[in-house]
């Protein structure tokens, strides 16, 4: 009769290192939601390498929004956008966002360069909105 093979002994240790890095980007995912969101209904136009479409922004905040598009993309995928939002004058410019989630054509883009006065157009929209703020999720 033929035994099965005793069970690696680093078995054990990888489940904690899978459970660290689990409760590691759980707590960071946890922190990202502290920051203010407001849902909106606005138009945006998005472009990449390529890629180009327009849609509507849901939600948006300091560090990144959630587009419906007109054009799918994928997660890792750099784009720039225009933001026709309600409050400015002129339409906000987002030089760099990352695409870091996608279903279908909906999507989650991270601010990764975004200029001082734009920054600044966005933190007054943000402060000083009268739109419903959404809630941080836990």
């Amino acid at each position: 009769m033929r035994r099965a093979p005793l069970r690696n002994q680093t078995d054990g240790h990888v489940g904690t290192k899978a459970r660290r890095s689990i409760s590691s980007r759980l707590t960071r995912f946890q922190a990202q939601r502290q920051v203010s969101r407001i849902l909106l209904n606005c138009p945006v136009y998005y472009s990449g390498i390529n890629v180009q479409g327009e849609g509507v922004l849901r939600n948006l905040s300091l560090g990144g929004c959630q587009i419906d598009g007109s054009v799918a993309v994928s997660p890792g995928t750099k784009l720039s956008l225009l933001l026709a939002l309600p409050n400015p004058s002129s339409p906000v410019v987002v030089d760099r966002t990352l695409v870091v989630w996608s279903s279908g054509n909906r999507f989650g883009l991270r601010h990764e360069l975004l200029l001082p006065t734009e920054h600044i157009r966005l933190e007054m929209l943000l402060d000083g909105s009268d739109i419903k703020s959404e809630a941080p999720s836990h």
